[in-house]
């Protein structure tokens, strides 16, 4: 019984070893044996110790491989190919993640009580599209208007960081950098502009808020004045920044319009 187990264990660990060699090392596979899974017809135990290589009666030789399991570089490219699949898979749920979310932001419907703050101003969708994310159910005017101020603020941070960043643009001439800081300086004062809005609101100050929220229109029309103006530094004589100055004005303008329909 003793020499039966060390027979088995003794086949086991040659078919592992033989394995092992076949994917680490290529080799030529067709002296290799497979384990013979017949039973054996003998009922006593051999006495005989193992042979230090097995006979071609007790182990058939096994097939021939084919050359896809014999060639190193097959097995190499099959990895490859199975490690691509896997990363584009990832990568396309990722971008299918990321697009459902962009979609839910971007095309999410404007809630009633939106539509019906923002219709009473003069550029209903972009006060929509300021008002909808940050909607918090309170449709008070001053919260609104709170809501909306505290927007473009943050619209005007972002317009202040460009033209910072334009200003310091290497071989930007001389005056149109200059009309760049000018800007920035006239994007400062929007926001102190805004901010005295803002805290006007816990007193209920409307007229302040109506002041404020009219200087800051005003500052932002100045900007364009530093590229548009003579003599002009722009050679077409239109602001770069014309875009975001219209966006920031009619902002306020819509903050404007509810302020003033406060009774």
């Amino acid at each position: 019984m003793k020499n039966q187990i060390l027979l088995l264990f003794s086949l086991f660990s040659l078919i592992f070893f033989n394995s092992a060699n076949s994917v680490c090392v290529p080799r030529n596979l067709s002296d290799l044996d497979v384990f013979d899974h017949t039973p054996s017809t003998s009922s006593s135990p051999k006495s005989n110790p193992l042979p230090s290589q097995p006979s071609q009666n007790s182990f058939p030789s096994s097939p021939q491989p084919s050359p896809a399991a014999a060639d190193p570089s097959h097995t190499s490219e099959q990895s490859g190919s199975i490690a691509g699949a896997v990363k584009d898979s990832i990568n396309g749920i990722l971008g299918a993640v990321g697009s459902a979310v962009g979609g839910m932001a971007a095309g999410a419907s404007p809630r009633p009580e939106v539509q019906k703050i923002c219709e009473k101003t003069d550029y209903p969708p972009l006060c929509t599209s300021a008002l909808n994310p940050v909607f918090n159910g309170n449709a008070d005017p001053l919260n609104i208007i709170e809501l909306l101020i505290k927007s473009a603020s943050q619209q005007t941070k972002s317009a202040q960081g460009t033209v910072s960043q334009k200003a310091s643009t290497p071989g930007l001439d001389q005056k149109t950098a200059a009309a760049y800081a000018d800007c920035k300086d006239i994007y400062d004062e929007a926001l102190d502009n805004l901010q005295e809005a803002l805290d006007a609101i816990a007193s209920k100050d409307i007229p302040t808020i109506q002041t404020m929220l009219s200087a800051a229109i005003s500052d932002f029309s100045s900007c364009d004045d530093g590229f548009t103006g003579q003599p002009d530094p722009n050679a077409k004589g239109v602001s770069p920044m014309a875009a975001t100055g219209e966006n920031l004005m009619n902002m306020v303008d819509n903050i404007l319009a509810i302020a003033n329909a406060i009774p």
